[in-house]
């Protein structure tokens, strides 16, 4: 609507100047056309323009339903359930490539970093309600708003019900690149990862993902307790795998099969050989927050990252590695692997946003290392308290003998 009305309004006035510019062409008087008045012409055209194509590319769901919670809860109200059955019946009519967007909100209670994830436990209990009844975990995204949408304000609490939902909405899947991956030419990749000095294999963590044109990764997917996979890719993309087993210093390596180097269908192995991690000393930093389920700091995290860029500079400091965990407790389904893949790359990227914060206050890269392990390091498996929840998902920094 405020874009419409942007619109509107850069209408009458581009209307507006556009019958004074003409005006004064007629009866000859171009020397009346005022300069600022035409610049006003210009930037009111490109105005217009803008903002009237902008409602045009905001995709519309093809089914959307939202369902209400108790104060302070995220179980699901049974008056809700039949709301989520219809919402299931939805998923399994679909025939084309689709995704759904689960996005819960909170009232204006309590502070903004509970209710953060409060929306979060309330998108998840809904993701579990239709996952249990055949919903596709991989199809589903979760977010969480928090507070940042209440409308209701100090309004009765029956009111406020309605800023206590979880909206639940259903796409269509409009992604080219997949599509475009499927017809190009394919790679076999095997990696496989052994000790640096005794050659045995380590079982641990490969995790691959995609790079894209800005540095960006995603994941692919999730290689666990074992020490090596092979798995089809498609050629000429980036490509990178972090390597990581317990008790070994972890690698991030590129691979850039849109080299020369590399044919489309044939098979390359990477062997990645990992050094010993002998640990000076382990140090826990649980005030750096995060938005909910996003590796962007909250601004209350600048004290904390300054302690551990201060901890980074130290004479005696030879080499680090900053550990990044989530919070997703045991009474969620942990074999679920749409939420495997995402806790582990969610882990690594809030350990990635500190070592590039690192870097860019002048941290050597080369003394840096980083990984993300998850949910496996949880200090609270079962918690439902927000101080505990807050310590599952720290960022260690573990001081390194060189």
């Amino acid at each position: 609507m405020d874009c419409i009305f942007l619109a509107l309004l850069g209408f009458c006035w581009y209307t507006t100047t556009l019958m004074k510019l003409t005006l004064n062409i007629f009866v000859g008087s171009l020397k009346n056309i005022n300069t600022m008045a035409f610049l006003r012409f210009l930037f009111t055209t490109v105005l217009f323009f803008a903002c009237w194509q902008l409602p045009a590319q905001v995709q519309k769901p093809l089914y959307k339903k939202e369902v209400y919670f108790e104060f302070n809860k995220y179980e699901i109200r049974n008056e809700d359930k039949k709301s989520l059955t219809a919402v299931v019946r939805a998923i399994k009519a679909q025939k084309a490539p689709y995704y759904i967007e689960i996005t819960g909100h909170t009232d204006n209670v309590d502070n903004s970093r509970y209710n953060y994830t409060l929306g979060m436990q309330r998108a998840q209990a809904v993701a579990q309600y239709l996952i249990k009844r055949g919903g596709d975990s991989t199809k589903m995204r979760l977010y969480s708003k928090g507070e940042d949408k209440a409308k209701t304000g100090e309004a009765p609490d029956s009111l406020r019900l309605f800023d206590r939902r979880v909206e639940i909405l259903l796409f269509a899947d409009k992604t080219v690149l997949t599509a475009k991956e499927d017809s190009v030419a394919k790679i076999t990749f095997t990696a496989s990862m052994t000790d640096s000095v005794t050659g045995e294999k380590l079982a641990g963590e490969l995790l691959l993902f995609k790079v894209d044109a800005n540095g960006n990764t995603a994941i692919v997917n999730s290689f666990l307790n074992t020490d090596n996979f092979t798995t089809t890719i498609a050629y000429g993309y980036q490509y990178q795998v972090a390597y990581s087993a317990k008790g070994y210093r972890s690698k991030n390596i590129n691979y850039n099969f849109a080299d020369s180097i590399f044919v489309p269908n044939k098979t390359y192995t990477a062997h990645t050989k990992l050094r010993t991690l002998k640990v000076k000393r382990r140090v826990s930093f649980e005030k750096i927050y995060f938005y909910g389920n996003e590796a962007r700091f909250l601004p209350t995290s600048g004290g904390e990252l300054r302690r551990v860029l201060i901890l980074a500079k130290q004479p005696d400091v030879a080499a680090i590695e900053i550990v990044g965990h989530v919070n997703h407790p045991y009474y969620f389904n942990q074999n679920d692997s749409h939420y495997v893949r995402f806790n582990y790359e969610l882990s690594y990227n809030r350990a990635k946003a500190v070592y590039n914060y690192l870097v860019d206050n002048g941290v050597k890269r080369s003394v840096i290392s980083f990984k993300g392990v998850s949910n496996t390091e949880m200090k609270f498996p079962t918690t439902r308290v927000e101080s505990e929840m807050q310590q599952n998902r720290r960022v260690e920094v573990l001081i390194l003998e060189e």
